[in-house]
């Protein structure tokens, strides 16, 4: 669910969630978690390009591919069931 929240799907995503019976205490989580780890580096893309802030644009791009490397290497040590 905390997945598919990072994508252009979000509203559809979160309405769909809402049309099940998933708990709050389970959906609130996912929720910011996915806020916090997909907003900044598209909010740092949009201040870089309109304001010229190159670096921040930088440092964006390097932390979402790190966040993408962490991301496989963490997959990779998970026994396959």
């Amino acid at each position: 669910m905390t997945a598919f929240l990072m994508t252009g799907f979000f509203d559809f995503v979160a309405y769909g969630v809402g049309l099940t019976k998933a708990a709050w205490l389970r959906f609130l989580p996912a929720l910011f978690l996915s806020i916090a780890v997909s907003n900044p580096p598209i909010v740092a893309l949009g201040a870089g390009l309109l304001e010229g802030g190159k670096l921040l644009l930088v440092f964006a791009i390097l932390g979402a591919f790190a966040l993408a490397l962490l991301t496989g290497f963490l997959q990779r040590k998970q026994p396959i069931d």
